[in-house]
Protein backbone atom coordinates (compact mmCIF):
# COMPACT_ATOMS: atom_id res chain seq x y z
CA UNK A 1 0.00 0.00 0.00
CA UNK A 2 1.31 3.42 -1.10
CA UNK A 3 2.18 5.19 2.08
CA UNK A 4 3.00 9.10 2.57
CA UNK A 5 5.46 10.54 4.75
CA UNK A 6 3.43 12.96 5.83
CA UNK A 7 1.23 12.00 9.36
CA UNK A 8 0.27 12.52 12.88
CA UNK A 9 -0.66 10.39 16.11
CA UNK A 10 -0.81 11.30 19.64
CA UNK A 11 -2.02 8.78 22.72
CA UNK A 12 -1.91 9.11 26.45
CA UNK A 13 -1.68 6.40 28.76
CA UNK A 14 -1.37 6.56 32.84
CA UNK A 15 -0.28 10.14 32.47
CA UNK A 16 2.38 9.81 29.44
CA UNK A 17 1.25 11.46 26.35
CA UNK A 18 3.14 10.50 23.43
CA UNK A 19 3.44 12.48 20.33
CA UNK A 20 4.64 11.98 16.87
CA UNK A 21 4.24 13.97 13.76
CA UNK A 22 6.32 13.59 10.21
CA UNK A 23 7.25 15.01 6.79
CA UNK A 24 8.99 14.41 3.68
CA UNK A 25 12.80 13.24 3.85
CA UNK A 26 14.79 12.14 1.54
CA UNK A 27 16.09 9.54 4.48
CA UNK A 28 14.94 8.60 8.10
CA UNK A 29 15.59 11.00 10.51
CA UNK A 30 13.92 10.98 13.33
CA UNK A 31 14.27 13.35 16.52
CA UNK A 32 12.84 12.97 19.94
CA UNK A 33 12.12 15.84 22.43
CA UNK A 34 11.18 14.36 26.23
CA UNK A 35 11.99 14.73 29.62
CA UNK A 36 14.78 13.54 31.22
CA UNK A 37 13.32 11.10 33.77
CA UNK A 38 11.90 9.57 30.44
CA UNK A 39 15.21 9.46 28.44
CA UNK A 40 15.53 5.26 28.65
CA UNK A 41 12.57 5.39 26.25
CA UNK A 42 14.75 7.19 23.40
CA UNK A 43 16.71 3.86 22.09
CA UNK A 44 13.24 2.14 22.14
CA UNK A 45 11.60 5.06 19.96
CA UNK A 46 14.46 4.96 17.51
CA UNK A 47 14.66 1.46 16.76
CA UNK A 48 10.79 0.84 16.84
CA UNK A 49 10.71 3.34 13.86
CA UNK A 50 13.60 1.80 12.09
CA UNK A 51 11.85 -1.06 11.73
CA UNK A 52 8.27 0.40 10.80
CA UNK A 53 9.47 3.32 8.75
CA UNK A 54 11.56 3.63 5.64
CA UNK A 55 11.56 7.25 5.04
CA UNK A 56 10.32 10.52 6.16
CA UNK A 57 11.59 13.31 9.50
CA UNK A 58 9.80 11.64 12.58
CA UNK A 59 9.72 13.98 15.48
CA UNK A 60 8.53 12.69 18.57
CA UNK A 61 7.56 14.70 21.93
CA UNK A 62 7.01 13.03 25.26
CA UNK A 63 5.01 14.35 28.09
CA UNK A 64 4.57 13.71 31.79
CA UNK A 65 1.08 14.16 33.28
CA UNK A 66 2.29 16.70 36.41
CA UNK A 67 -0.44 15.75 38.37
CA UNK A 68 0.54 12.38 37.82
CA UNK A 69 4.27 12.50 38.74
CA UNK A 70 5.26 10.68 42.27
CA UNK A 71 6.36 12.58 45.23
CA UNK A 72 8.60 15.66 44.97
CA UNK A 73 12.35 15.24 46.37
CA UNK A 74 14.34 17.69 46.67
CA UNK A 75 18.38 17.31 45.65
CA UNK A 76 20.92 18.15 48.44
CA UNK A 77 23.84 18.16 46.64
CA UNK A 78 22.68 20.21 44.21
CA UNK A 79 21.16 22.75 46.44
CA UNK A 80 24.37 22.84 48.11
CA UNK A 81 26.14 23.92 44.54
CA UNK A 82 23.29 26.49 43.96
CA UNK A 83 23.78 27.77 47.62
CA UNK A 84 27.69 28.37 47.37
CA UNK A 85 26.97 30.04 43.75
CA UNK A 86 24.48 32.60 45.18
CA UNK A 87 26.89 33.08 48.00
CA UNK A 88 29.74 34.51 44.94
CA UNK A 89 26.51 36.42 43.57
CA UNK A 90 25.81 37.87 46.45
CA UNK A 91 29.35 39.00 47.46
CA UNK A 92 30.11 40.15 43.38
CA UNK A 93 26.61 41.97 43.91
CA UNK A 94 25.33 43.05 46.79
CA UNK A 95 22.44 44.74 45.90
CA UNK A 96 21.21 41.96 43.41
CA UNK A 97 17.44 40.38 44.60
CA UNK A 98 17.46 37.75 46.34
CA UNK A 99 15.60 34.35 44.68
CA UNK A 100 12.64 33.20 46.42
CA UNK A 101 12.15 29.42 47.23
CA UNK A 102 9.98 28.81 44.37
CA UNK A 103 12.95 30.04 42.07
CA UNK A 104 15.45 27.73 43.92
CA UNK A 105 12.81 24.55 43.56
CA UNK A 106 12.43 25.29 39.88
CA UNK A 107 16.18 26.06 39.20
CA UNK A 108 17.08 22.69 36.86
CA UNK A 109 18.55 19.87 38.93
CA UNK A 110 17.63 20.78 42.43
CA UNK A 111 14.53 18.74 42.61
CA UNK A 112 13.59 14.99 41.74
CA UNK A 113 10.68 13.83 40.60
CA UNK A 114 10.25 9.96 39.98
CA UNK A 115 8.91 10.70 36.23
CA UNK A 116 8.25 6.86 35.13
CA UNK A 117 4.05 6.65 35.07
CA UNK A 118 4.16 2.96 33.69
CA UNK A 119 6.90 0.37 33.11
CA UNK A 120 9.31 0.07 30.60
CA UNK A 121 7.19 -2.99 29.21
CA UNK A 122 3.92 -0.95 29.10
CA UNK A 123 6.13 2.00 27.71
CA UNK A 124 7.01 0.08 24.81
CA UNK A 125 3.55 -0.73 24.28
CA UNK A 126 2.41 2.71 23.94
CA UNK A 127 5.18 3.58 21.25
CA UNK A 128 4.57 0.45 19.17
CA UNK A 129 0.57 1.80 19.27
CA UNK A 130 1.71 5.42 18.45
CA UNK A 131 3.41 4.32 15.50
CA UNK A 132 0.99 2.20 14.61
CA UNK A 133 -1.28 4.90 14.84
CA UNK A 134 1.15 7.00 12.12
CA UNK A 135 1.63 4.58 9.97
CA UNK A 136 -2.19 3.95 9.66
CA UNK A 137 -2.68 7.69 8.84
CA UNK A 138 0.42 8.00 6.57
CA UNK A 139 -1.58 5.28 4.81
CA UNK A 140 -4.74 7.22 4.92
CA UNK A 141 -2.74 9.84 2.90
CA UNK A 142 -1.13 7.63 0.77
CA UNK A 143 -4.27 6.96 -0.79
CA UNK A 144 -5.03 10.46 -1.67
CA UNK A 145 -1.98 11.10 -2.95
CA UNK A 146 -2.34 8.03 -4.97
CA UNK A 147 -5.58 8.75 -6.51
CA UNK A 148 -4.14 12.32 -7.46
CA UNK A 149 -1.02 11.13 -8.95
CA UNK A 150 -3.29 9.08 -11.04
CA UNK A 151 -5.27 11.70 -12.13
CA UNK A 152 -2.26 13.91 -13.27
CA UNK A 153 -0.57 10.63 -15.13
CA UNK A 154 -3.67 9.61 -17.26
CA UNK A 155 -3.46 13.54 -18.03
CA UNK A 156 0.09 13.21 -19.12
CA UNK A 157 -0.56 10.00 -20.80
CA UNK A 158 -3.43 11.62 -22.74
CA UNK A 159 -0.91 14.01 -24.36
CA UNK A 160 1.23 11.47 -25.47
CA UNK A 161 -0.95 9.22 -27.22
CA UNK A 162 -2.50 12.23 -28.77
CA UNK A 163 0.92 13.25 -29.69
CA UNK A 164 1.45 9.93 -31.20
CA UNK A 165 -1.93 9.88 -33.23
CA UNK A 166 -0.40 13.31 -35.12
CA UNK A 167 3.06 11.99 -35.67
CA UNK A 168 1.98 11.45 -38.90
CA UNK A 169 0.39 15.01 -39.63
CA UNK A 170 2.84 16.59 -37.54
CA UNK A 171 5.24 15.19 -40.48
CA UNK A 172 2.77 16.28 -43.62
CA UNK A 173 2.99 19.53 -41.49
CA UNK A 174 6.30 19.47 -41.57
CA UNK A 175 6.96 18.19 -45.21
CA UNK A 176 4.70 21.27 -46.40
CA UNK A 177 6.07 23.76 -44.64
CA UNK A 178 9.91 22.78 -45.67
CA UNK A 179 8.76 23.00 -49.49
CA UNK A 180 7.15 26.03 -48.93
CA UNK A 181 10.26 27.62 -47.29
CA UNK A 182 12.26 26.89 -50.42
CA UNK A 183 9.96 28.04 -52.22
CA UNK A 184 10.29 30.97 -50.64
CA UNK A 185 13.70 31.63 -50.63
CA UNK A 186 13.92 30.79 -54.29
CA UNK A 187 16.02 27.94 -54.15
CA UNK A 188 15.71 25.20 -56.81
CA UNK A 189 16.25 22.21 -55.58
CA UNK A 190 16.00 18.46 -58.18
CA UNK A 191 13.29 15.69 -56.24
CA UNK A 192 15.86 13.03 -55.71
CA UNK A 193 17.77 16.35 -53.76
CA UNK A 194 14.49 18.15 -52.04
CA UNK A 195 13.67 14.40 -50.94
CA UNK A 196 17.34 13.99 -49.44
CA UNK A 197 17.03 17.21 -47.44
CA UNK A 198 13.46 16.93 -46.29
CA UNK A 199 14.25 13.47 -45.15
CA UNK A 200 17.05 14.65 -42.87
CA UNK A 201 15.64 17.65 -41.62
CA UNK A 202 12.90 15.47 -40.35
CA UNK A 203 14.98 12.83 -38.79
CA UNK A 204 16.16 15.67 -37.00
CA UNK A 205 12.99 16.42 -35.41
CA UNK A 206 11.36 13.34 -35.40
CA UNK A 207 9.53 12.56 -32.05
CA UNK A 208 8.71 9.12 -32.53
CA UNK A 209 11.15 7.27 -30.19
CA UNK A 210 10.88 9.52 -27.55
CA UNK A 211 6.93 9.05 -27.59
CA UNK A 212 7.67 5.67 -27.68
CA UNK A 213 9.48 5.52 -24.10
CA UNK A 214 7.46 7.89 -22.59
CA UNK A 215 4.41 5.59 -22.71
CA UNK A 216 6.70 2.74 -21.78
CA UNK A 217 7.69 4.62 -18.47
CA UNK A 218 3.91 5.80 -18.10
CA UNK A 219 2.73 1.99 -18.15
CA UNK A 220 5.72 1.57 -15.63
CA UNK A 221 4.79 4.73 -13.10
CA UNK A 222 1.23 3.21 -13.02
CA UNK A 223 2.58 -0.90 -12.51
CA UNK A 224 5.24 0.47 -9.47
CA UNK A 225 1.74 1.85 -8.07
CA UNK A 226 0.12 -0.91 -8.43
CA UNK A 227 2.62 -3.09 -7.12
CA UNK A 228 2.70 -0.85 -3.86
CA UNK A 229 -0.37 -2.37 -2.48
CA UNK A 230 1.02 -5.79 -2.16
CA UNK A 231 4.37 -4.64 -1.03
CA UNK A 232 5.88 -2.82 2.01
CA UNK A 233 8.62 -1.66 0.66
CA UNK A 234 8.18 2.27 -0.61
CA UNK A 235 8.06 3.39 -4.20
CA UNK A 236 9.06 7.37 -3.62
CA UNK A 237 12.48 6.87 -4.57
CA UNK A 238 11.41 4.62 -8.14
CA UNK A 239 8.84 7.10 -9.05
CA UNK A 240 10.86 9.84 -8.34
CA UNK A 241 13.12 8.31 -10.62
CA UNK A 242 10.30 7.97 -13.26
CA UNK A 243 9.86 11.47 -13.45
CA UNK A 244 13.28 12.28 -14.51
CA UNK A 245 12.89 10.44 -17.56
CA UNK A 246 9.62 12.11 -17.81
CA UNK A 247 11.46 15.00 -17.71
CA UNK A 248 14.48 14.03 -19.88
CA UNK A 249 12.30 12.62 -22.73
CA UNK A 250 9.91 15.85 -22.71
CA UNK A 251 12.82 18.23 -22.73
CA UNK A 252 14.22 16.26 -26.10
CA UNK A 253 10.58 16.64 -27.98
CA UNK A 254 10.50 20.49 -26.58
CA UNK A 255 14.24 20.72 -28.29
CA UNK A 256 12.92 19.55 -31.58
CA UNK A 257 9.44 21.47 -31.66
CA UNK A 258 9.32 23.25 -34.92
CA UNK A 259 5.77 24.00 -34.34
CA UNK A 260 4.25 26.42 -31.76
CA UNK A 261 1.49 23.73 -30.94
CA UNK A 262 4.06 21.36 -30.43
CA UNK A 263 5.89 23.65 -27.77
CA UNK A 264 2.96 24.35 -26.12
CA UNK A 265 2.12 20.88 -25.81
CA UNK A 266 5.85 20.12 -24.15
CA UNK A 267 5.15 22.93 -21.74
CA UNK A 268 1.75 21.64 -20.82
CA UNK A 269 4.11 18.33 -20.10
CA UNK A 270 6.09 19.61 -18.60
CA UNK A 271 3.41 21.21 -16.27
CA UNK A 272 2.19 17.92 -15.55
CA UNK A 273 5.34 16.23 -14.57
CA UNK A 274 6.19 19.31 -11.76
CA UNK A 275 3.04 18.56 -10.51
CA UNK A 276 3.38 14.57 -10.00
CA UNK A 277 7.14 15.63 -8.94
CA UNK A 278 5.50 17.59 -6.23
CA UNK A 279 2.85 14.65 -5.06
CA UNK A 280 5.87 12.29 -5.26
CA UNK A 281 8.01 14.15 -2.88
CA UNK A 282 5.44 12.72 0.08
CA UNK A 283 5.37 9.07 -1.14
CA UNK A 284 7.51 6.88 1.09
Amino acid sequence: MISSMTGFCSLTESGLTCEVRSVNHRFLEVSVRMPEALRYLEPTIRQICRDKLQRGKVDWQLRVAPELNATLQVNAQALDRLKDALSQVEAAFPSAAIPSQTDLLAWPGVTLEDSRPMAAEQSSTLIRDVVQGLIEARRREGDALKQVLLEKLAAFEAEVVSLQAETQDLVERQRARLIARFAELGIELDSDRLHQEIVLLMQKSDIEEELDRLAAHVGEFRDQLARSAQSREGVGRRLDFLLQEFNRETNTIASKSWDRSLTLRAVEMKVLIEQLREQVQNVE
